[in-house]
């Protein structure tokens, strides 16, 4: 049984970083890529992008932990293969999915995960050609400024329509403002403007949990139609939008932790929305649906993600329950045969190279 607290979380999740990352380079193919996964509960084909990403910063991380120079030859071999054509065919964006009749670029998610990668990548390698990619990748997505949203791309360079899915805005926007900390501020006032918009933007249930998609269009009249024709959706996709929250939150985590002195967080709307998403994790709604959410525990990490959240904004309250959600997760999914956070999933793949998220809280 684990026991997380606050005086040895960090060593916890320390030793299983570096454990995972072990058990990682026994599973590395030769081209440096590692087992695809199915995109968690989409089940979608997918292409090793996502999963070597990740595996990529847990290796980095277990090499700072341990300066062991065999992490760090892994990690760059899997650079390699983010780097390679094969990813990118038309030297746009990342091939991510090969699922029929669904985007290859999955999104604006599919291209954060591997941007958010060669950040890391470029901090650990040295290498400048990781952190240029990383730019020269997300500088091709457009913001949309009359919905105040960006568009994916698609891999041959073609422009999709504006985002709906609000976790994929939060979670390139996120890696948006790492690119500000590790390089310079050329897309900062397209992802303030973001930021100060997103309490418009975003949906919420009366319990505060974010919807899955936001409230979108050009125009308030536009926003407000768009909004009752899909009330039946927003209904009916509560027990996703409760599995996605501890993600949302995280993603703003990483986004105020990147930018920890901008004035956005000072924005009234902003810092009034930020709590309320605070006070719906600490509702007995949340606490109790959130163990048994088939968008949760099997597929995310969500006690990481929500302290990453509660650390970024400075909120102590719930710690302590946090603490036994990273309990639960580990209890619950943690192959101590593996060493994989791969237990108990539908996409053991994928679940294990997640771990990477414990890296933030180290």
């Amino acid at each position: 049984m684990f026991q997380v607290n606050k005086h040895n979380i960090t060593d916890i999740l320390s030793e299983l970083t570096v454990k995972s990352a072990t058990s990682a380079i026994k599973k590395q193919h030769i081209d440096g890529s590692f087992l695809p996964g199915r995109n968690n509960s989409w089940n979608d084909n997918v292409t090793p992008a996502r999963t070597t990403s990740h595996y990529a910063i847990q290796l980095c991380k277990a090499y700072s932990l341990t300066k062991n120079i065999k992490y760090l030859q892994s990690a760059e071999l899997a650079y390699n293969y983010l780097t390679s054509p094969e990813l990118r065919p038309f030297d746009k964006t990342f091939n991510c999915r090969t699922e029929k009749n669904k985007n290859k670029c999955n999104g604006l998610i599919g291209q954060a995960w591997v941007i958010e990668s060669l950040i890391h990548g470029a901090k650990y390698l040295r290498y400048n050609k990781l952190i240029e990619l990383a730019r020269s990748t997300y500088k091709l997505h457009e913001y949309n400024q009359n919905y105040h949203l960006y568009s994916p791309i698609e891999i041959n360079g073609r422009i999709l329509k504006p985002a709906k899915t609000l976790n994929h805005q939060l979670i390139f926007t996120a890696v948006g403002c790492m690119l500000i900390q590790a390089t310079i501020d050329e897309h900062k006032p397209e992802l303030l403007d973001f930021y100060k918009k997103l309490p418009n933007l975003a949906l919420k249930y009366k319990n505060g949990i974010l919807a899955h998609h936001v409230h979108y269009g050009p125009n308030s009249i536009m926003r407000n139609t768009l909004r009752l024709l899909r009330y039946p959706i927003f209904l009916k996709t509560y027990s996703r939008a409760i599995g996605y929250h501890s993600f949302n939150l995280f993603s703003l985590g990483l986004a105020k932790s990147a930018l920890p002195g901008s004035d956005v967080w000072d924005t009234p709307k902003l810092r009034k929305l930020i709590e309320q998403l605070h006070l719906a994790i600490t509702s007995k709604d949340y606490l109790e649906h959130i163990k048994t959410n088939s968008y949760a525990y099997a597929y995310r990490l969500v006690g990481p993600e929500l302290l990453v959240f509660c650390r970024a904004f400075g909120f102590d309250q719930l710690n302590e329950e946090i603490y036994r959600m990273v309990s639960f997760q580990l209890d619950q999914h943690w192959d101590k045969s593996e060493n994989s956070l791969s237990k108990n999933t539908p996409d053991s793949d994928t679940l294990a190279s997640r771990l990477y998220e414990i890296c933030y809280l180290i």
